[in-house]
């Protein structure tokens, strides 16, 4: 019975995500795991929940059987890896005689193993949080301008965990529902409260244009189609040039070459000249033969390059082999499969340029990490762009879940985002996490379709108390919960 109560955990957390999106979901997801570990052994406890987390990971990860079908279980083991330490910190806080410090315990724990599986070095991945299920719903994501969804998680398992105690103990205390509703109702309160004073406020408008060229990903990079490719992007950019943007926006690797270093590359110059817009391109950037780089460049209304972002955060295993002074053995065979072995940025890097409106750019799954948006709107980036390539994931939830880390990265930092995605999702989101407009095609769908779209972007600029300290809410979890630990081993708290 307790096994399959963190099966179903484990479901019901898959459930949460895209494609079906069921978000509500997450705020008793985890109840049937919390009930099943209530008065078991350390390595019963620990086993449970690593089963759901793997359950978890292997729904929530299955797009990864596009790119390759080995990477799937791979991931999803190495992610629930981080779930054994989950129920080892489960079993230690549930060990408190205090309900409301057993409750608290357990809102800590899965809040500081979330941090610690996004924020991780080389291994971070930031994808599928807790938080992320409630991407879609406006009101209920405002308390990321605090705290980050890194504060909403925190809330969604205090919630969790206040029905499981609920269930688990002896008399019936109603307190502890009322509890779990209050926590939601004040999250969606306080949300709808935040919108409604950004309502309020006036902002000046930007014309942008993202282009989604919907590029197959078995021929992106053929020779053969490189012609084909180029046309296509130019043909999208000169329809909406005819929209009159401010600036036109490609995706990631949207030019099939080195633009630095490609005789088509005037193509592109030319483009811009005619377009009488800068455009964003994503290329890669040749600078030796040991140095690479995955890169957007900014060219202007003359044809120059204005620009140039090195992307920092490379995929493992993808873009790169990690550790190689252990792992250098591989790069042989990883090249045979496709591995890339390119160099990755050292800066954040923000784009000037004539409408006084700095922006950065986030390239692939950067928009994954905090920091990296924090950072460049803490240098004066007044709106951020993610460039990516999802082609790889086929007709998955994929690129849904991945955008949902950009609504994130807009509510924290209290800016706009806007992206441009080779086969979707491309589109813009306001300051407020706001879904503004998506490339559609008459279907409505807006994956694995082509076409481009200009839409005028309200720039708003929100102070938010992320940027002024609250990133820092999952270092304070992570401490208070050591010290809550190191207070019990003491015999302080009981």
């Amino acid at each position: 019975m307790k096994t399959l109560l963190s099966v179903l955990s484990g479901v019901l957390l898959c459930l949460c995500y895209p494609t079906l999106s069921w978000s509500w979901l997450a705020w008793i997801a985890l109840v049937p795991l919390l009930v099943s570990i209530h008065s078991t052994s350390r390595m019963r406890t620990v086993l449970l929940t690593w089963f759901s987390g793997f359950i978890f990971f292997t729904g929530s990860l299955h797009f990864l059987t596009f790119v390759d079908f080995a990477a799937w279980p791979a991931l999803a083991l190495l992610e629930s890896l981080y779930w054994i330490l989950l129920g080892f910190l489960f079993f230690e806080v549930r060990q408190f005689s205090s309900r409301f410090f057993r409750i608290l315990g357990v809102a800590l724990s899965f809040t500081a193993i979330e941090f610690l599986r996004s924020e991780i070095p080389v291994w971070g991945f930031g994808l599928n949080l807790i938080s992320h299920s409630q991407a879609y719903h406006p009101a209920m994501i405002q308390v990321a301008s605090v705290g980050g969804a890194y504060l909403l998680s925190f809330c969604i398992v205090f919630a969790n965990a206040s029905l499981a105690e609920y269930l688990i103990g002896k008399k019936c205390q109603r307190f502890l529902i009322v509890g779990a509703l209050l926590i939601a109702l004040f999250v969606f309160l306080f949300g709808a409260k935040k919108l409604n004073e950004y309502k309020q406020l006036g902002s000046e408008m930007l014309r942008v244009s993202v282009i989604q060229p919907n590029i197959p990903q078995s021929v992106k990079w053929a020779l053969m189609a490189k012609k084909d490719v180029i046309e296509i992007h130019q043909n999208l950019t000169k329809l909406a040039a005819l929209r009159e943007p401010e600036l036109i926006i490609w995706p990631e690797a949207s030019f099939p070459g080195y633009l630095n270093a490609d005789y088509d590359s005037g193509k592109v110059f030319e483009l811009a000249r005619s377009a009488k817009a800068p455009i964003l391109v994503g290329s890669p950037y040749w600078e030796s033969e040991t140095r690479v780089f995955n890169s957007a460049f900014l060219i202007d209304e003359s044809g120059s390059v204005t620009g140039r972002y090195d992307k920092i955060k490379l995929v493992p295993f993808g873009e790169y082999i990690p550790w190689k002074f252990i792992l250098g053995w591989l790069t042989p065979i990883a090249h045979t499969m496709g591995v890339g072995n390119f160099t990755p940025g050292d800066h954040v890097y923000l784009f000037k340029w004539k409408k006084d409106l700095p922006f950065a750019v986030l390239i692939c799954f950067e928009d994954v990490f905090s920091d990296l948006a924090r950072k460049a709107v803490n240098q004066g980036a007044r709106f951020l762009t993610v460039i990516t390539n999802d082609a790889w994931f086929g007709p998955t939830g994929a690129p849904w879940q991945h955008l949902q880390s950009s609504i994130f990265r807009a509510v924290e930092n209290g800016v706009p985002v806007i992206r441009s995605a080779n086969t979707g999702v491309s589109g813009f989101i306001s300051a407020e996490g706001k879904i503004l407009n998506l490339v559609r095609d008459k279907q409505n769908q807006s994956v694995f379709t082509g076409g481009e779209l200009t839409f005028e972007v309200p720039m708003a600029h929100h102070d938010t108390l992320y940027r002024r300290g609250g990133w820092l809410f999952p270092h304070a979890c992570v401490i208070f919960l050591s010290v809550l630990c190191f207070l019990k081993r003491k015999g302080v708290l009981r």
